[in-house]
């Protein structure tokens, strides 16, 4: 968007320029005319002061005339003077702005790229973030399955125990059934 309004205003600056040029040009012409115009009258004013005392009073006008002319002529220099600073002051402004307009465009090309990559970021963020949740849930079950295995093993070890002291009860039952048996057979 400011790209656009400095190119806008760099293309408003040459419609200036172009304007400054047109009237340098429509000015010179005007100072030759000027020139010839007065030159004419200076040449008619010297005419009459050849013709006496009349004349003389023609020449003072047309010294006059002629002062007027000259200055005339430097007004005319001095604006094509002020209007070429002012070209070329526009050309420098026109160049500036073009090349602000370059620094713009660089920056809006680097502001994209850094979107793009905070994007990506992002989306591997919410992956690693995915696949830690996906992890602790693993966890979670493995820790619970362990849960249940020790309880079993618990079990596992009560129920040992308790064949342990039916085995022994058992092999008492057994000596002493033996001891039965034998207290019959003698007799």
């Amino acid at each position: 968007m400011e790209s656009l309004i400095f190119f806008t205003l760099g293309q408003d600056f040459k419609n200036i320029t172009s304007l400054y040029q047109e009237r340098l040009i429509s000015i010179m012409p005007f100072n030759n005319i000027l020139k010839n115009i007065l030159e004419l009258r200076i040449n008619q004013f010297a005419q009459a002061a050849g013709a006496g005392d009349t004349g003389r009073g023609f020449a003072i006008v047309a010294s006059e005339v002629k002062e007027l002319a000259r200055q005339a002529a430097e007004a005319t220099v001095d604006i094509k003077n002020k209007i070429t600073a002012i070209q070329e002051n526009s050309k420098k402004s026109i160049d500036a702005i073009f090349h602000i307009s370059q620094i713009i465009k660089d920056l809006n090309t680097i502001s994209s790229l850094i979107v793009s990559a905070t994007e990506g970021q992002s989306i591997t963020t919410k992956e690693i973030t995915k696949n830690i949740s996906q992890s602790l849930e693993a966890a979670n079950v493995v820790s619970q399955n362990i849960e249940g295995f020790s309880q079993v093993i618990n079990e596992g070890s009560k129920n040992s125990i308790h064949i342990a002291e039916l085995s022994q009860q058992i092999e008492k039952n057994t000596k002493d059934l033996a001891k039965i048996y034998n207290q019959f057979k003698i007799l």
